[in-house]
């Protein structure tokens, strides 16, 4: 039987999600299995790995069947868990400065333009080697990429997220995932896109014509850490399950980048441009 705080309430939890499930029949079975999916987070404090940035904070970990997740899911020597609202940005390589008070409130925007506050997320910076072996992982695609999303919930998604809140969930177990950012492959494509534009005047004002989206609105950004604000839009909705791969699902992602997008942006220009 477990005995630190955050255990023991998960414990009881699970006893009470089999009671509950057994009265009320197979209606709240996939409750239960996603409060159960999130279980073990308590317990994996005895199988982590730590692989710490000598300069930084902990970087990474490795948990059960071969995850990887940032190290803020697991605090050292314990098998405490994330409080609600915690937002970690850990930061894994040694290049590039990583403004992280900057991130943070680009994620805090994000989260509550969602309405999702007491839902925790984790950004992690890493090189590029291992964002390739992450891709390989995650995709099979032996290549760096700009970020990866890795969600925490899915039996509800998109505007429905909110679902995601359920009695039979350990409140401090609120997380919508974490996403990883590789700043060597983001600063390529900044560099590319400089090239591109060069000679070109380019802002982000916003299109009536139709939404632009993260990709199209970045193009003029210089500022590295500005560019990763702007993917943690992208990867906000890859964790709450949006997509890009058919044209509509395209179009409706897009949208809600743009919308994003202007709250960090009016929250940025009042706060960092006066």
């Amino acid at each position: 039987m477990p005995t630190d705080v955050c255990s023991v309430r998960a414990f009881f939890g699970l006893i009470f999600a089999v009671a509950w499930t057994g009265l009320t029949g197979p209606a709240t079975a996939e409750c239960f299995r996603a409060s159960y999916r999130n279980l073990p987070l308590l317990y994996q404090h005895h199988v982590c790995i730590d692989v710490r940035d000598p300069t930084d904070a902990a970087s990474s970990v490795v948990f059960p069947h071969g995850r990887h997740r940032p190290a803020a899911l697991c605090l050292q020597g314990s098998s405490e868990v994330l409080k609600p609202n915690d937002i970690t940005v850990d930061n894994a390589q040694e290049e590039y400065y990583i403004n992280k008070k900057l991130i943070h409130d680009a994620c805090s925007v994000y989260r509550s333009t969602l309405g999702l506050d007491d839902f925790s997320v984790d950004v992690l910076f890493m090189d590029n080697d291992s964002m390739c072996e992450e891709n390989k992982e995650t995709f099979g695609k032996d290549s760096p990429t700009d970020i990866i999303s890795h969600a925490d919930n899915t039996t509800y998604t998109k505007k429905d997220y909110h679902l995601n809140r359920t009695p039979l969930q350990v409140p401090e177990l609120r997380h919508l995932g974490a996403m990883i950012l590789c700043p060597d492959y983001i600063k390529k494509q900044m560099v590319e896109d400089i090239g591109k534009n060069e000679g070109e005047e380019t802002d982000d004002e916003g299109d009536a014509s139709g939404p632009r989206g993260v990709a199209e609105r970045m193009k003029g950004v210089t500022d590295l850490n500005l560019r990763f604000c702007y993917l943690l839009a992208h990867g906000f909705l890859h964790l709450l399950g949006y997509d890009h791969v058919k044209d509509d699902d395209f179009d409706e992602m897009l949208a809600e980048e743009d919308r994003l997008l202007d709250a960090f942006l009016s929250y940025y220009n009042q706060k960092y441009r006066k």
